[in-house]
């Protein structure tokens, strides 16, 4: 194993560095504890950490950091060594590499892809003319094709893929980012093709929401007319609300009405989910008819009629209205539906909310929806003596917002919980530095070996947080000392 990036010092002398804010201090315990925690399934996630310091390291560190990177890939993923090197090029800007690496016609189309991204867009444009060709003799040519301009300006990949089209079928391949309004037009005619797809009715309809603004009231008669062919043949796509939930705010007066009658038909047939499709369309009716009372609409549980009254007393008081009691004992989707239609709350409003909340279903529960929906406004005070009467956890999270708001509240936050530290790395510049220290130490120490250290690591910024601790060298200091360990680099 090759030598620390420090001596071995003790871990309390090693701790104090970092307090101090020492760029290596915090590269080396970052290895220790990557060293006793490594598990070599996860190799793609250390790669992707090494690249995302890179990433964070100032300009003139970049090329080292992604070099190291780009080691790191061949040591522990042999079969992506050209990818590494493409994205470790990528990061560090260099346009000669790329230039050499795609002479190479054998290059993997995603390499090819990093190594364009770096090129001037219009030497790119041009150089990827004959990979183009070549990924169209592939057995999944579009998978090969995206790889290739995924890292291109848009308004070059765009049309490029556009033009690569020759079936109505590879509309489907082609991403959504590099259709003009014409590819959504041909997107919606090829759903419309024969052959039946059970799902063309919820296609349709997220293709009205996405595509052309001018289309979007036929696309959704389309839509219609494709909900009306499966009303006898229940079926769920598993990630929407419900059959027409999705488009229910798009819908004109004469799509409502169409819309209410397929709800129907549909209720006389077992197997359709249709409660929070009726609460969505009842919605629709209020907005398109004020006098509307949606909550007055059958078929509707008590929990969609709270949401909806909830909604309306949004509405009224974002209008300026006085805030009403609801009654007591309502259920949180109220509150649920409230927060929705009034995300920034008038003064007048907040404490009357407050107040009501003790009367609530669940007192707790309603204090805490308010505080996090509503804590961004009004006095800081305010929200302080409400996150008072919270359990610790939600507290804490109502307080390091406030922060943002009054750092002199940095100095009245409880002791951290170990695994907080990733909720200060937006606060850094606001908190006393020793306290992020503590923090990130506390956090280092925390995992034990059955953990999965790189995926926590990997699912926020890791790389911004350790700059912020120890200044623009820790990104590399971090690098060089896991490239230092087991013979990395």
């Amino acid at each position: 194993m090759s030598e620390p990036l420090l001596p071995l010092l003790p871990l309390d002398a090693l701790d104090d560095a970092v307090r101090a804010g020492s760029a290596e201090a915090v590269g080396e315990r970052v290895r220790r504890c990557l060293q006793r925690l490594w598990r070599p399934e996860l190799p793609e996630a250390a790669v992707a950490l090494v690249e995302d310091l890179a990433a964070a390291a100032p300009p003139g560190d970049r090329p080292a950091v992604a070099a190291v990177a780009a080691r790191l890939a061949e040591r522990v993923l042999p079969d992506r060594r050209a990818v590494a090197r493409a994205r470790a090029g990528a990061l560090a800007g260099d346009v000669p590499a790329a230039r050499r690496a795609l002479r190479d016609s054998a290059l993997p189309y995603e390499a090819a892809g990093a190594w364009l991204a770096v090129l001037p867009a219009d030497e790119a444009a041009r150089t990827v003319a004959p990979w183009l060709a070549r990924a169209g003799r592939e057995a999944h040519p579009w998978d090969a094709r995206c790889a290739l301009v995924r890292g291109l300006p848009r308004t070059v990949g765009g049309p490029m893929l556009r033009g690569l089209v020759r079936t109505p079928s590879d509309w489907f391949s082609v991403p959504a980012w590099a259709l003009d309004p014409e590819g959504w037009r041909a997107l919606v005619r090829a759903e419309l093709d024969p052959g039946f797809n059970p799902f063309t009715a919820w296609r349709l309809g997220g293709w009205a929401l996405r595509g052309p603004a001018e289309d979007r009231s036929a696309v959704l008669d389309l839509a219609l007319d494709a909900f009306a062919r499966i009303v006898e043949t229940p079926m769920d796509p598993g990630n929407d609300g419900g059959p027409l939930c999705e488009v229910a705010d798009a819908l004109d007066a004469d799509q409502l009405a169409r819309a209410d009658a397929l709800v129907e038909r549909m209720a006389a047939v077992p197997g359709w989910d249709l409660g929070q499709t009726r609460t969505a369309l009842a919605w629709r009716r209020a907005t398109l008819t004020p006098a509307h009372d949606p909550t007055a609409a059958p078929h509707l549980g008590p929990n969609d009629r709270a949401w909806l009254r909830g909604r309306c007393l949004g509405d009224h008081l974002a209008r300026g209205g006085a805030w009403v009691d609801p009654p007591a004992n309502a259920p949180l989707e109220l509150l649920y539906g409230l927060v929705d239609r009034l995300p920034a709350p008038p003064e007048p409003v907040i404490d009357p909310a407050l107040a009501w909340a003790e009367t609530a279903e669940d007192p707790e529960e309603a204090r805490r929806l308010l505080a996090e929906a509503w804590c961004d406004h009004g006095p800081v005070a305010r929200w302080v003596r409400a996150a008072a009467t919270l359990p610790p956890d939600v507290a804490l999270d109502i307080l390091l917002r406030l922060v943002a708001r009054a750092p002199a509240l940095a100095a009245q936050l409880p002791p951290l919980p170990a695994d907080r530290w990733p909720d200060l790395i937006p606060l850094q510049g606001l908190l006393a530095p020793d306290l992020c220290r503590t923090a990130f130490l506390a956090w280092l120490d925390q995992h034990d070996a059955r953990s999965n250290p790189w995926w926590q690591w990997t699912t926020f910024p890791f790389a911004e947080g350790v700059r912020g601790l120890a200044g623009p060298d820790a990104p590399r200091a971090v690098a060089e000392a896991l490239a230092l360990w087991c013979g990395w680099d």
